[in-house]
């Protein structure tokens, strides 16, 4: 008995491991992927956003414009998800695109000028941070985004400039200036 139990102890032999290349069949021929040409501003922002200042330019008034949800159905996005929240952030991101493409570096970022001490270098210069200028008047403005079924009273869809009969499911935007 003692000496099975010394075979079974005894140390097995080293895991070897092999780094040799290995030749690999020829590949299938892949697909080429094409992009989409990258199309993210939508009418809005140009037809829209861009006439806000002219339309609104003092606190308390206000410009709404209505989005179908059939409009997306042109874009080629997959309906089924396309719901009010969906909607409501796209019409957003197009606001905040607006609002913020005024952003101008004024001072672009780069390193401030070195210090040498008999012609050796003895400090890096510092980075200076670049300097961005914003135009403050489109902080003003307010977006509010409603869904509507289609189905709200008359009354609703006169408010947008908009008969009873065109009414339809999608979005209700207002840009404002708060009093």
């Amino acid at each position: 008995m003692a000496a099975a139990g010394k075979q079974a102890a005894a140390p097995t032999a080293p895991k070897v491991f092999s780094f040799a290349p290995v030749p690999l069949a020829t590949l299938p021929e892949l697909p080429t992927v094409t992009r989409a040409p990258n199309e993210n501003d939508l009418p809005f922002r140009r037809e829209f956003f861009a006439k806000v200042p002219d339309t609104v330019k003092e606190k308390g008034q206000a410009v709404t414009m209505f989005v179908p949800k059939a409009f997306w159905e042109t874009r080629d996005v997959d309906m089924s998800k396309v719901d009010g929240a969906y909607q409501k952030g796209k019409l957003r991101d197009q606001f905040n695109r607006w609002r913020d493409e005024t952003k101008v570096i004024t001072q672009e970022r780069k390193r401030g000028e070195p210090t040498y001490k008999d012609g050796k270098l003895v400090k890096q210069g510092t980075i200076l941070q670049e300097e961005v200028s914003t135009n403050e008047e489109r902080g003003k403005y307010v977006f509010f985004a409603v869904e509507r079924t289609g189905k709200e009273p008359e009354k609703v869809w006169t408010d947008m400039g908009l008969t009873a009969k065109d009414a339809a499911e999608g979005v209700q935007v207002t840009v404002y200036i708060p009093k």
